[in-house]
């Protein structure tokens, strides 16, 4: 409705505000009027009441005798005389039956008069005053009952003071209007300057450029009007950070497009239809196209036809909304119609229609150029396929070398071994001894330069299976204890009793590191000792973080010399090379190794102080709670002294035995023990246990320490323990007998502890038994002998019945024929010879054999092809497979599965030994 009205209304503000300040103050007055008239009529209506009820009570008190006895004309006269007010229209006296007994009329502007009535009036049933208003006319009637003799009626109007105020009320409105006319006219005449005013302001906002910068840019206004002036502070002040805004978003603009137009990549949108809308100038530097002639055009046209189908699916999939994002190697067909490989990404636009809801508007994304990628792929797929092809004929010639070195090394070392079991005499069996250990040394070598190939190539992998890593330490530092004797040095084993012993890994690379460290640390090692320490840094219920240092008090390496130790063939210098032989594979090895198993191997070293080789690696653990050693709750707080030299075994003896709760001490000469065997008398009444190094009783100090102790009567009931390197054979009787107890070193800490807990009990010890003694010293000067050797010696009473287990060998070198054959039949084995692949298989299927060996590279027909030749037999004659036994002089990793897929049962490697062979009849029960 205000919309059909708004035409009639001024188009100036200024008159609009008058109009409408006029009309406001009219409707207001209006209303204030129409509110007051209601009041005062209400007003008027109650002042009539009253006034009414005062006239009526007077007059029935009055007439009230006259009513009695009935005095019309005292009562007519009464009623006359009350009539004269204006406002009393009608007064009637009646008796008890409503009987009208006098009836005075005062019309309006005339005299009041009687009127004849005689009628009978319907009077009111209540005894008290009783009145009723007519508010539509002004009017109100009375009743009054005059004592119990009659009624008085009377007929009050009020009109004329309504009316009356209503005239005075209608002049104030009235008068009120015209003020309010002359108040719009004035307020529009005060409002005509600021409402210029404003429309300068909205000339000025309306022509305002917030690129340009002048005297366009800003505005003066003087007003006394405070809205006007901070209208006016804030206009020029966003004027002023418009212009600002636009400046930096013209630069911003500029930026953006030097940014857009000088990248290589080609930035492009599309729209729904995924026709270009916009590119880049990378777009006319890549494709050649204008781009004013690309825009428009679906971007699949510039595909090569091999992937616009490609692109056409994905495109499908991103609008539906399988994928968010799509990226792929395209190519695209430019104006010179070449095919260019480009990097293509495209991603969807966004945007909110009128509803606010997001709409899909179009797509956005980047091409770049990768031809000169895809070529530096093509150069290093055929690098790779190179690499590879000389990979594989390095490792076709590693496998030959191996093959052609292993083969005659076999025969030297199988003659050599053979010669050795034949009756010779003393310098006969030197020169064979030296001729069996000259090949096994170079056999060591070549061995060490296969390792160390298989690792260049990565050849070689890490097995992963369950092995007791205390066992293995105990293992090498057997084998290499008769070197350690040899030179006069000491050989500490310290296995941390918190260490966990039962992992998974490959145990037989972590003991060829160990024999490579430690034949090193020998090797360079004049005096003192080699140790071999493990610990643990971290222990989880599945994983253990294994610290294996190899310490020892040798020559050191300088600095400088550090870095250069774990490359291929490289010692400290040249000198130590001739002085102490070796080709400087071990190191690499073992750093290969180590790193192979996802380990590290470092060096701490000072020359002429010692050096400190530390292997660090993490495996597995085949439990997370290991089998607890035994607990000896007897030996608790029992007093123990340990006289070492060495620091090392101090610390570690001490650890082991306060694991088991007893008090130790310890002590580096016999001095110092002797000390502190007094105060631990004084501190402790139980019997203590001493522990004497051996080569402190080399020393006329030393024995007469251990001697002493059992005259002293005090202290002749301790017991003794003697901890010795040397085997117990080969020490006088007179150095060991004071002592009740022995223990070889390196220690075990197991066999320490329960050597102990046997002299505590009272039972009798590997010392104390006199005919475990003898037959002991018996068979470890058979092994001493078997170490001094190093050359396997078969147990003939372990041998096989001659004639009762027949074999065939395949093998086409004569020399290696010889060699297993006399090793086969040594052990009681007779045996056929087949010279290639062919005559073996044509022999397994004329005759039934018990064992075959068979050589993996033979003429006409290798050992592979036989072998599955012999399998096929034996499945179509439904007979049991013969187990097959690979002779190979390849080292390879792999060959041994190579042999297994063929169909073989195991594998055995040139050069034959007689133990290895004798070990693996075993395994197959040929006993």
């Amino acid at each position: 409705m205000f919309k059909k009205l708004s035409f009639l209304l001024p188009r100036n503000f200024t008159r609009q505000m008058a109009v409408f300040s006029a009309i406001s103050l009219c409707v207001a007055l209006a209303i204030f009027a129409g509110t007051i008239y209601q009041q005062q009529r209400t007003i008027n209506q109650k002042s009539a009441v009253n006034q009414g009820i005062l006239v009526i009570k007077n007059l029935s008190t009055i007439v009230e005798q006259d009513v009695l006895i009935a005095n019309k004309k005292s009562i007519r006269t009464l009623l006359l005389n009350t009539a004269i007010f204006s406002e009393i229209r009608e007064l009637i006296i009646t008796d008890n039956e409503g009987t009208v007994l006098v009836h005075v009329e005062h019309k309006l502007n005339e005299e009041p008069t009687e009127k004849a009535n005689n009628s009978q009036l319907k009077i009111p049933k209540t005894k008290d005053l009783y009145y009723t208003v007519d508010k539509e006319n002004s009017q109100i009637f009375f009743w009054q009952p005059i004592a119990d003799y009659g009624w008085a009626y009377m007929l009050y109007d009020y009109k004329n003071q309504s009316d009356t105020y209503l005239q005075i009320l209608k002049r104030a409105l009235l008068f009120a209007f015209i003020i309010s006319i002359i108040s719009g006219f004035l307020l529009f005449y005060l409002l005509k300057s600021p409402i210029q005013q404003l429309n300068r302001l909205i000339d000025f906002a309306k022509q305002l450029d917030v690129y340009k910068k002048g005297e366009q840019s800003s505005i003066h206004i003087d007003s006394h009007l405070e809205e006007i002036q901070e209208l006016h502070s804030a206009l020029n002040q966003s004027a002023l950070r418009l212009y600002q805004q636009s400046q930096e978003l013209i630069q911003s603009k500029e930026r953006y497009s030097h940014v857009i137009n000088n990248v290589h990549e080609v930035i492009f949108q599309t729209n729904t239809q995924t026709m270009f809308s916009f590119l880049n100038e990378a777009w006319q530097k890549l494709s050649k196209y204008p781009i004013e002639n690309s825009l428009g055009k679906p971007m699949v046209d510039f595909l090569s036809e091999q992937h616009q189908e490609h692109i056409f699916h994905a495109l499908q999939k991103l609008f539906n909304g399988s994928i968010s994002e799509f990226r792929d190697n395209v190519q695209i067909i430019t104006a010179a119609h070449e095919e260019i490989w480009v990097d293509l990404w495209i991603s969807l636009i966004y945007e909110k229609d009128k509803h606010g809801n997001t709409i899909i508007c179009g797509t956005t994304g980047t091409i770049n150029d990768i031809s000169t990628q895809k070529q530096t792929e093509s150069a290093l797929i055929a690098a790779k396929e190179a690499a590879e092809s000389a990979t594989k004929a390095k490792s076709e010639f590693l496998a030959t070398m191996s093959h052609e070195i292993r083969t005659p090394m076999n025969g030297i070392l199988g003659m050599a071994q053979l010669l050795l079991e034949t009756p010779l005499n003393n310098e006969q069996q030197e020169y064979s001894r030296i001729l069996y250990h000259s090949g096994q040394a170079l056999l060591t070598i070549i061995n060490d330069i296969l390792d160390f190939s298989k690792i260049e190539a990565g050849k070689l992998t890490i097995e992963m299976i369950p092995f007791d890593l205390q066992k293995i330490c105990e293992e090498v530092c057997d084998l290499l204890l008769s070197q350690v004797q040899s030179k006069n040095i000491e050989l500490v084993l310290a296995y941390s009793p918190s260490c966990p012993r039962t992992l998974i890994g490959d145990p037989n690379r972590i003991r060829q590191i160990l024999l490579n460290l430690l034949g090193n640390a020998i090797k360079f090692t004049k005096n003192g000792y080699v140790a071999l320490k493990i610990y643990a840094d971290v222990i989880t219920p599945a994983t253990v973080d294994l610290n294996i240092e190899i310490i020892d008090t040798g020559i050191g390496i300088p600095l400088d010399k550090q870095s250069k130790l774990f490359q291929l063939f490289s010692q400290a210098d040249a000198t130590t090379t001739r002085r102490f032989g070796g080709t400087g594979l071990g190191l690499a090895i073992s750093k290969g190794l180590s790193e192979l198993m996802g380990g590290t191997i470092t060096l701490e070293s000072t020359p002429s102080i010692g050096s400190t080789f530390k292997v660090q690696l993490s495996l597995k653990r085949q439990h997370a709670v290991e089998r607890s050693m035994p607990q000896y709750p007897e030996l608790y707080f029992m007093p123990a002294l340990v006289v070492d030299s060495l620091e090392i075994n101090r610390k570690h003896i001490s650890d082991c035995l306060q694991r088991y709760g007893m008090r130790v001490e310890t002590a580096s000469s016999a001095e110092e023990g002797l000390v502190k065997l007094k105060l631990m008398n004084h501190l402790s009444p139980r019997v203590p246990f001493i522990l004497i190094d051996q080569n402190l009783t080399k020393s006329s100090e030393g024995l007469s320490f251990a001697h002493s102790i059992r005259q002293n009567p005090i202290f002749s009931n301790s017991h003794l323990i003697l901890m010795s390197q040397t085997p117990l054979r080969n020490l006088p009787n007179s150095l060991y007998s004071a002592f009740n107890g022995f223990i070889a070193k390196p220690l075990r800490f197991y066999q320490l502890i329960n050597e102990i807990s046997a002299l505590n009990s009272g039972k009798k010890t590997f010392l104390q038994t006199k005919e475990n003694l003898a037959e002991t010293s018996e068979t470890n000067a058979n092994l001493s002998l078997n170490n001094t050797l190093n050359t396997p010696i078969i147990n003939s009473t372990s041998a096989i019945n001659r004639g009762a287990i027949r074999a065939l060998l395949a093998e086409d070198n004569i020399v290696n024929q010889k060699v297993a054959l006399k090793m086969l039949e040594k052990i009681g084995i007779d045996v056929d010879i087949a010279n290639n692949g062919k005559e073996a298989v044509k022999m397994a299927e004329e005759k039934d054999y018990d064992l075959i060996f068979m050589d993996c590279q033979m003429p006409e027909m290798d050992g592979f092809d036989a072998t599955r030749s012999i399998r096929h037999l034996e499945q179509k004659n439904a007979k049991e497979a013969t187990p097959i036994i690979a002779l190979t002089a390849n080292a390879l990793e792999g060959d041994k599965n190579q042999c297994l897929a063929a169909g073989m049962t195991d594998f055995l490697a040139k050069p034959l030994k007689q133990d290895a062979l004798h070990n693996l009849l075993k395994k197959y029960r040929f006993n």
